[in-house]
C-alpha cells in the first residue's frame, strides 16, 4: 500500500511540470462571485454539496493539526491543492466554492513557490509574482497557505552534485544496487545496501539545512510560517529514483522541527486515506463512488478539475 501511495505521488509528475506554465494568470478574484466560480468549476462545487450533504467535516491541515486524532469526526475530509502555475486561475475558484459552501478554514494550498527548475523560464518573474499575488489573496481571506516543495531540486540548486544530470534510467540502476528504505511508524530510513554511489549519506545529512534555508525564504517573502509541507513530484530523474517524499520524511529531517506534517509522511497514510486527481479517477464526476464513511485527504489539483476528462484524453 505504500509503494501504491509512493507511485501516487510521483505519477503524472514530468505531465504536471511541463504544463505548469501553461497558462498566464488573468482573473481579477475582487470581481468574481461564487455563482461564477461554481460554474467554472461545476466538477468541484458538486464534489463538496455532495460530500457536505453526506455529513462530511472539512479540515484544511492546519485545523487537522489542532485536533487529537482520537477526537477526529467520524465523517472527515482534509483538503489538499497542490498548486502549480497552471493551476493558479483555478485555485482562485476553489477558494471562492469552499468559502461559500465550507468556510475559508477547510482547505490548505499549498503553492510551487521559488521551485527551483521554474527559475530557469524566462518568464520566471512574472510566474513568481503571480503565485505572490494568490498567496496575498488567499492570506487576506484567512486560508492556509503553506509551500509545495521539492527537496531533491533545493537540494540539486545548493550542492550541485555529481549525479544530478544522469538519465533516468542510469539512475534508476544506481539506486536499485545501493539504496532501499523501509518505513517506520512516522519516519522513512534509507537502507544502504552497499558502497554510497551516489553520496546520499551527504544529502540525508544536509537535508534539514536545505528544509530550514527554504523555510526562511518562503517566510521572508510571504510573511507566513511553514507548518506544513507537500512534497511536489518534480520531473528530476532523482525524485523518480527515490522519491522526494522519502527525503523529507527522514527522521533527521523531522526530529528538526522544521514543520510539523508532510501531506505524504507515514502518520498521515496511516490515519488519512489518500483520495488523489492524480490519474485522473471518475469520481471527479461522480462523488457516489467513493466509499462513504471514512477520513480522507483530499488532492485536487485546481486545473485537474476545469476539465478532467481532457487530461484522461491526453494520458492514453
Amino acid at each position: 500500500m505504500n509503494i501504491k501511495f509512493l507511485s501516487y505521488i510521483i505519477i503524472i509528475s514530468l505531465f504536471f511540470t511541463l504544463t505548469s506554465c501553461k497558462k498566464d494568470k488573468t482573473i481579477e478574484p475582487e470581481k468574481i462571485s461564487y455563482s461564477k466560480a461554481a460554474a467554472e468549476l461545476p466538477y468541484y462545487d458538486n464534489f463538496i454539496r455532495y460530500f457536505k450533504s453526506k455529513g462530511y467535516t472539512f479540515y484544511s491541515f492546519h485545523q487537522y493539526l489542532q485536533i487529537n486524532t482520537s477526537d477526529l469526526p467520524d465523517k472527515l475530509i482534509v483538503i489538499r491543492h497542490d498548486v502549480h502555475h497552471r493551476d493558479i486561475e483555478n485555485s482562485y475558484y476553489m477558494a471562492l466554492i469552499e468559502n461559500e459552501l465550507i468556510g475559508n478554514k477547510a482547505a490548505t494550498y499549498f503553492v510551487m513557490l521559488n521551485f527551483p527548475l521554474e527559475k530557469k523560464y524566462d518568464n520566471y518573474s512574472q510566474l513568481k509574482n503571480d503565485y505572490l499575488e494568490l498567496i496575498n489573496y488567499l492570506k487576506n481571506q484567512g486560508y492556509d497557505v503553506q509551500p509545495h516543495i521539492s527537496p531533491w531540486d533545493e537540494y540539486i540548486e545548493q550542492y550541485s552534485p555529481w549525479w544530478q544530470n544522469i538519465n533516468l534510467d542510469k539512475l534508476k540502476n544506481i539506486v536499485k544496487q545501493h539504496y532501499s528504505y523501509k518505513i517506520t511508524d512516522n519516519y522513512y530510513e534509507i537502507i544502504y545496501k552497499s558502497t554510497d554511489t551516489l553520496n546520499f549519506k551527504q544529502a540525508e545529512i544536509a537535508m534539514p539545512e536545505v528544509i530550514s534555508n527554504y523555510n526562511t525564504v518562503w517566510y521572508n517573502e510571504t510573511g507566513l510560517k511553514v507548518e506544513t509541507f507537500a512534497a511536489h513530484g518534480s520531473e528530476s530523474a532523482i525524485n523518480h529514483a527515490f522519491s522526494n517524499v522519502i527525503m523529507i520524511n527522514l527522521q533527521n529531517v523531522r526530529e528538526q522541527n522544521l514543520f510539523k506534517i508532510e501531506t505524504s509522511s507515514p502518520e498521515i497514510q496511516r490515519l488519512l486515506y489518500f483520495l488523489s486527481d492524480n490519474d485522473r479517477p471518475t469520481w471527479i464526476e461522480h462523488p457516489e463512488e467513493i466509499e462513504q464513511n471514512g477520513h480522507f485527504q483530499l488532492l485536487a489539483h485546481p486545473e485537474v478539475w476545469k476539465n478532467p476528462q481532457e487530461y484522461r484524453n491526453q494520458n492514453h
